[in-house]
């Protein structure tokens, strides 16, 4: 049943959009009134499709992702490239000195710029200032 109600509501808000759902004192929790605000230009994105974001634009809007105009069809939806959102970008200060990087779920140590030692989670990074330190640690 709790499938349904979602379906419904999505169905009601689909095909009446200006309306919201606002709390209620009656024994059921949201009623559905019209929304009298002013109308404002609304992005919604609605997820990845095959590498590609999905979504619908209302109002007079230009969205860019990254250097991707996301250009609605005529009912508002757009599908465009990932692109700049799928690169995941890691600022992880390294200690003054440290040359050395392990993890501490791994039983391995590599230099700090390779890539072996960027690509361990900085949550679990343990850092040294020289191969006989991290030898010494238990690491090979």
């Amino acid at each position: 049943m709790p499938v349904r109600t979602t379906i419904f509501f999505a169905a009601l808000f689909a095909m009446a959009w200006r309306m919201i759902l606002v709390p209620s004192a009656s024994a059921r929790p949201l009623s559905l009134v019209a929304d009298t605000r002013p109308a404002v230009c609304t992005v919604v994105l609605q997820g990845v499709r095959d590498g590609k974001i999905a979504g619908y634009i209302r109002g007079e809007v230009r969205f860019f992702i990254g250097d991707d105009l996301a250009v609605p069809d005529s009912s508002g939806a757009f599908l465009v490239p990932a692109g700049a959102l799928r690169t995941d970008v890691r600022t992880v200060d390294i200690p003054s000195g440290a040359r050395f990087v392990a993890s501490k779920k791994g039983k391995r140590f590599y230099p700090v710029g390779s890539s072996q030692g960027q690509g361990l989670t900085p949550a679990n990074r343990i850092y040294f200032s020289s191969e006989d330190e991290a030898r010494a640690a238990g690491f090979r």
